[in-house]
């Protein structure tokens, strides 16, 4: 097996495993905005900030889905930059994800883990995908 080959099972469980912490965190939704605000938070802000990260959270997963489905394709499978840059980025979004909660982060930090850990990685497979649409190799 190549190092590209490798890879598979470990990206395979990154993604998965950010997956699971996402979903969690978002079906938590009521408790994870009650610790992620001030304390003292009007009800508006209270409904600002769900509206936010219930956004936040869909296009998470959304991205999430279109990452897996381009990784089981195999389009990306055997790229082994790719693989990598998707095994760091996801294990990130999993330790960040947790922390996010572990620690009663603040709000604003999801936009961060949002940024680096969902929609990088995610526009890196649409890259990879219409390389491989337009050259029909695999890169």
């Amino acid at each position: 097996m190549n190092a590209a080959g490798s890879f598979i099972p470990v990206r395979f469980l990154a993604l998965i495993s950010h997956f699971v912490i996402l979903v969690t965190v978002f079906w938590s939704l009521d408790i994870t905005l009650k610790t992620c605000l001030l304390t003292g938070y009007t009800d508006q802000e209270y409904a600002d900030q769900e509206r936010k990260l219930t956004i936040g959270f869909s296009i998470s997963i959304a991205l999430f889905i279109f990452e897996m489905l381009s990784f089981l394709s195999g389009v990306s499978m055997f790229h082994s930059s790719v693989a990598m840059i998707s095994i760091i980025t996801h294990v990130s979004a999993s330790i960040s994800l947790s922390m996010f909660v572990l620690e009663y982060w603040t709000c604003d930090r999801f936009w961060y883990i949002f940024g680096f850990c969902s929609a990088f990685p995610a526009s890196l497979e649409l890259v990879t995908l219409m390389l491989f649409m337009i050259c029909k190799k695999r890169y």
